[in-house]
Parts: C-alpha cells; sequence; structure tokens
C-alpha cells in the first residue's frame, strides 16, 4: 500500500488539502494518508499525525513559548517518516 504524507499546518489548508484527498480517493482508494491536519483532513480519513493546531504558530516569541508542542510535534512526525 502507498502512502502519502500531508502537511496542511494551518485552517485554511486543511480545507484545500481535504478537496484535493477526496479527489485522490477517487484515483487511488487504497492510498494511504499520514500527516499533519485538522477536522477538514480527519474527516477524510486522513491519519492525523499532529493536529494542524498544535504547530499554527506566528511569531518567533510564539515558537519560545511553544516549544514544547512543537518539539513533541516533531518527533512524531520524525518517528512517522
Amino acid at each position: 500500500m502507498k502512502t502519502l504524507f500531508l502537511v496542511a499546518g494551518e485552517a485554511s489548508a486543511d480545507q484545500h488539502a481535504a478537496a484535493v484527498v477526496r479527489q485522490l480517493r477517487k484515483s487511488f482508494p487504497e492510498l494511504r494518508l499520514v500527516g499533519i491536519g485538522g477536522p477538514a483532513l480527519r474527516a477524510e480519513g486522513m491519519d492525523c499525525i499532529v493536529n494542524s493546531n498544535d504547530v499554527d504558530i506566528v511569531g518567533i516569541t510564539e515558537v519560545f513559548s511553544r516549544f514544547s508542542e512543537l518539539r513533541a510535534s516533531y518527533a512524531r512526525i520524525k518517528t512517522c517518516i
């Protein structure tokens, strides 16, 4: 089974990626989808190993304040790929 890793790091990307996934499923119904996404991608059956809300940050101060969350997300991604 082929696996595709997708990254949709914020809400609008989640919506657009979900539309892409719907089309991919028509041509490749057996395709396994894994990655970073939100509710729209989960609704399309993607295995979201990281919730896009956990990595949707703006600015360097937010990086520092959420560093432990980001590090945990990175570890999950690294294990997956």
